[in-house]
C-alpha cells in the first residue's frame, strides 16, 4: 500500500473499482479488492500484485471458461469416489481432507513434492500406510 504506478489504474479497472480520476495510488480500497480477488482465485491473500495475481487478472473470458470445463471434468472423475471413505489431497494448497461421504472427518496441512520431485497424481484404493522413516506409537 502507498505505492504509485500508472498500471494501478488498469488493475483498478480489471477489479471493477470505480476510478473517478486517473489515480495511480495503491490505496486501501485497492488493497481490499486485491485481497478479495486473491481469495476468490485461491491465491495467497497477501494484497501483493505478484506473478500469480497478474496471471489471474489477465485471464480472458474464454480462458476462464476452459478452466471451468477442465475442473468440471476433474470433479466428474472424483465425485463418484465420494460415496464412502476417501482421502483428498489438494497439492497446490498443501491440504488434505479425509472424508466419509460428503462429511469432512479430518483436515490438515501437508507437505508435498517440489518441482524437481513432483507429487504424483493418482486414484487408488488405500489398503495401508507406510511411514518413512519408520515411526511407532510411543
Amino acid at each position: 500500500k502507498g505505492d504509485q504506478n500508472p498500471l494501478l489504474g488498469v488493475v483498478k479497472k480489471q477489479l471493477g473499482i470505480a476510478v473517478l480520476s486517473d489515480s495511480c495510488d495503491f490505496d486501501e480500497e485497492l488493497d481490499k479488492a486485491v485481497r478479495q480477488f486473491q481469495k476468490q482465485h485461491f491465491l495467497n491473500p497477501d494484497g501483493v500484485i505478484g506473478q500469480e495475481t497478474c496471471r489471474a487478472l489477465n485471464l480472458n473470458l474464454a480462458d476462464r471458461i476452459e478452466k471451468i470445463k477442465l475442473n468440471l471434468k476433474r470433479w466428474e472423475k472424483i465425485s463418484s469416489l465420494l460415496n464412502g471413505r476417501c482421502i483428498l489431497v489438494n497439492i497446490p494448497t498443501y491440504h488434505l481432507s479425509a472424508m466419509d461421504g460428503i462429511q469432512t472427518i479430518l483436515e490438515q496441512a501437508i507437505i508435498v513434492g517440489m518441482k524437481s520431485r513432483q507429487t504424483p497424481v493418482f486414484t487408488t484404493n488405500l489398503t495401508r500406510i507406510v511411514l518413512n522413516p519408520a515411526w511407532y506409537v510411543p
